[in-house]
């Protein structure tokens, strides 16, 4: 039996919902589902490893048609077989107490719909496609590529921490022997106590580089300053001065004055979202051209399409923080000596609040 997290299995729980219920509900900022605006779901595909699978839910009423990547039908499930499996499998995700699970009755579903896997790749915004129909008549693509997050599990990250997110910082005026009392701090909150210690020992913090140019590059296509405002912004979240995006924006709007900082801020939430990654170079374009899907935690499926993308910035930043990744892994929170400079990396990790 194929095993999943409750994330990974939220994805094919949106699967279920798209081709059982057949709409998508918009939502407003605060996650409200509207009630006046919804897609109809013609049709769904899925990215798998032998190819894609489309899920049509037009030909036959009563019936969703399975086809396989040469467009031959594989399958044939009642719709009505999917509509009464659906809260059963939401239970089933919502309350497993298990980090990866699989059960006989979520396996016996993945082989009726053929699906190879329980999620999209990694490395890959785009989740789920649909073919839909707009009630708004707003004209859009035949196809809509949709990135999901789940609420059942754990908040996830909208930042996954890498190597690519580090920010290199020089350090000033601090001896060997304090540097080597400093690194020695091994509290809970390391990070942030050595750089507290660093400041309260007379040291100047000057922020120098990313450690990586393609996300430099990437962060001067939002604003020219974008980077040093991003820099800032990560080293007021390891000075204790708060982890919510919101507080440190405006915190940093004082510091730069000349700056939309709130407007930046989501416009760079908003790419990470739909389309930059930090390591691959950025065009500029989001590769999700449907929106967000979010699995609520009372079952509900809602969507932010980007025809209205400044509702869904907000969403974004009203609801995400700064997270502190692992030190090892990612390899920052000391200091070092690099070509005769004193620095510390520090990196950069978004998740959702919840």
């Amino acid at each position: 039996m194929k095993k999943g997290n409750k994330g990974e299995w939220s994805e094919f729980y949106v699967l279920l919902k798209l081709i059982g219920d057949g709409k998508l509900f918009l939502a407003d900022k605060n996650l409200n589902r509207n009630n006046k605006y919804y897609y109809v779901v013609l049709k769904v595909f899925r990215d798998e490893k032998q190819g894609r699978t489309t899920y049509d839910i037009t030909k036959q009423s009563n019936a969703i048609l399975v086809l396989d990547n040469e467009h031959r039908m594989v399958g044939r499930v009642k719709r009505a077989e999917v509509i009464k499996a659906i809260p059963s499998v939401f239970r089933e995700i919502k309350n497993n107490t298990d980090k990866t699970f699989s059960t006989s009755h979520l396996d016996s579903l993945l082989r009726k719909l053929h699906c190879q896997q329980i999620q999209a790749g990694s490395g890959k915004k785009i989740d789920i496609s649909a073919q839909v129909n707009d009630t708004n008549a707003i004209v859009q693509p035949p196809e809509l590529g949709f990135s999901i997050k789940s609420m059942l599990s754990a908040p996830a990250t909208l930042l996954n921490a890498s190597g690519s997110t580090n920010f290199t910082y020089l350090i000033d005026g601090l001896s060997d022997k304090q540097i080597s009392s400093i690194n020695a701090i091994q509290t809970k909150s390391k990070v942030k106590n050595r750089l507290k210690e660093v400041l309260a020992q007379g040291g100047k913090i000057i922020f120098e580089k990313t450690e990586n140019p393609t996300f430099d590059k990437n962060l001067k296509k939002i604003d020219s300053q974008f980077t040093e405002v991003l820099a800032s912004i990560l080293l007021d979240f390891f000075l204790s001065k708060g982890s919510r995006l919101t507080d440190l924006t405006r915190i940093n709007q004082q510091k730069f004055p000349k700056i939309e900082v709130r407007y930046i801020v989501k416009k760079f939430l908003g790419a990470i979202a739909l389309g930059m990654f930090p390591s691959k170079d950025w065009d500029g374009i989001n590769n999700v051209n449907g929106g967000y899907i979010l699995v609520k935690d009372n079952g509900e499926i809602i969507c932010f399409h980007l025809f209205n993308e400044s509702i869904f910035r907000d969403y974004l930043i009203l609801n995400v923080k700064l997270d502190t990744p692992s030190t090892s892994r990612h390899k920052f929170g000391s200091i070092i000596v690099e070509n005769n400079q004193v620095k510390i990396r520090l990196n950069l990790q978004i998740r959702f609040i919840k």
